[in-house]
């Protein structure tokens, strides 16, 4: 199987998919039973799922059921109305960094819907809004950056994502872009950056088993494509992938 020219679209496919934990709130620490908790009023457009999404981190807004039982809400039941004040489960000193983080998050879920209707160059403003009012956050820099590469701006993606190097959905952004100037040994690099986590996400193994099979490294592509089969939690389009190419590898 020729896979040499598919290899950078099929880099940015995956790190498009988002990948693995993203950084929290600084210091996040969740207050213990009886505390106060942080006060939040609730903005026009708030869901548990979005608090969710920007305090944890999480993928989809996981979590949003514990972050809505502990704030003394039901996660089925209605929503607060606009202007409500909520208890969240969260150290009153960590005020001011989730008000730059939900206005960052507000900002991305803009660039998004922007980004959706084919105004790219709004998004991208907005996305550099985004980073501008979290600047430790690491969502808005990832989809600035992938915007930058549809768009063609390689070194304006690298240069957004060079500081988050060690993070696996920038690395394998970073490995597309080296792949694409000739540098196969920094792509690799990359990606096995990507890896060092004690639970690397599927698109990492993924994106390091296509670039180890190009590059003739077909013992490390056969290992990483088995350890892809055998995670019960990797997406489906990822685990046929690793059928595919373990059968071409045999």
């Amino acid at each position: 199987m020729r896979l040499g020219p598919a290899f950078a679209p099929a880099l940015l496919a995956l790190a498009a998919a988002g990948c693995g934990t993203r950084e929290v709130l600084p210091d996040e620490v969740l207050v213990s039973a009886g505390a106060d908790g942080l006060r939040y009023v609730w903005q026009e457009g708030d869901s548990w799922r979005f608090l969710a999404w920007a305090i944890l981190d999480s993928e989809d807004g996981e979590g949003f059921e514990a972050l809505a039982l502990t704030s003394g809400w039901n996660p089925s039941g209605p929503l607060p109305a606009p202007g409500d004040t909520v208890r969240l489960p969260l150290e009153p000193s960590l005020g001011s960094a989730l008000e730059s983080r939900l206005e960052a998050a507000r900002l991305v879920r803009l660039a998004t819907m922007e980004a959706d209707s084919g105004r790219a160059e709004d998004a991208e403003r907005t996305l550099r809004d985004a980073i501008a009012a979290d600047p430790g956050w690491s969502i808005p820099a990832y989809d600035l950056a992938l915007v930058l590469t549809e768009r063609g701006d390689m070194a304006g993606a690298e240069a957004v994502l060079r500081p988050l190097a060690y993070k696996p959905r920038a690395a394998l952004v970073l490995a597309r872009i080296a792949w694409e100037h000739g540098d196969a040994e920094g792509a690799l690099r990359l990606l096995e950056t990507a890896l060092l986590s004690d639970e690397p996400p599927g698109e990492a193994l993924a994106a390091a088993a296509l670039a180890y099979t190009i590059t003739g490294n077909r013992s490390q592509a056969s290992r990483l494509w088995l350890r892809l089969l055998q995670d019960p939690g990797a997406e489906s389009a990822l685990r046929l992938m690793a059928v595919l190419h373990s059968l071409d590898l045999d």
